[in-house]
């Protein structure tokens, strides 16, 4: 018959010590990783917000570049439309000077042309008198002293019948007539042709957009 083996109580104690360590180490294991989890949790939806609140201010930033590019455009638009207007009109007083440096020596190739188109030069002066100066009023033909009196009393007869005219040649006068009634002028030389300059300009540029087909600016 075997002998009844007598466990002493030191020994019961430290089984005891034992076993309640394990118990504490496996506590502790599992509220560590119940944490470990609920902060990996809590960090995922951090980073999450985190993402969508970046998002929301990157889309608020683009919106406010967007707004402040549109408004400054607006306000550069008035500058830009004020600067091409400037250069439209600087490009057409340049076409139009050009065109007043090329028109009176024109003027001054056509009076030489021939008696034929000095002729119709005169009856254009005659024509504007009859419309601009005062009816019944004596007229003074002043003409370029080159002109022979007499070929211009012929026009004269044809182009001015009943009207009361005197002639009188200037030196100065290069090409074209004045007629005078009182203090009423016709002046249709080169220099009183081309005296509106406004108006010529716009003449000008007319008739150099109806030769290229475009507008000049």
């Amino acid at each position: 018959m075997k002998a009844r083996r007598t466990v002493t109580p030191e020994a019961h104690n430290e089984v005891s010590v034992r076993a309640l360590e394990a118990h504490i180490r496996q506590e502790y294991e599992q509220r560590r990783a119940a944490l470990l989890a609920r902060a990996q949790s809590e960090a995922a939806w951090i980073v999450s917000a985190a993402r969508r609140r970046a998002a929301a201010l990157l889309r608020d930033a683009r919106r406010r570049e967007r707004r402040q590019a549109w408004a400054a455009i607006a306000d550069e638009r008035p500058r830009c439309q004020a600067r091409l207007r400037r250069r439209r009109l600087a490009e057409r007083r340049k076409w139009a000077e050009a065109g007043f440096r090329l028109l009176e020596p024109a003027l001054a190739d056509l009076w030489a042309a021939g008696p034929a188109v000095r002729a119709a030069w005169l009856g254009q002066a005659l024509g504007d008198a009859a419309r601009s100066l005062p009816a019944g009023s004596q007229w003074l033909i002043e003409y370029p002293a080159g002109e022979p009196p007499g070929r211009l009393r012929e026009w004269l007869a044809g182009g001015a019948a009943g009207q009361r005219c005197e002639i009188e040649a200037h030196g100065s006068l290069p090409a074209g007539y004045r007629i005078r009634a009182g203090l009423a002028l016709i002046d249709t030389t080169p220099a009183g042709l081309t005296a509106r300059r406004n108006a010529i300009a716009g003449r000008l540029l007319a008739e150099l957009e109806r030769d290229t087909g475009q507008a000049v600016e």
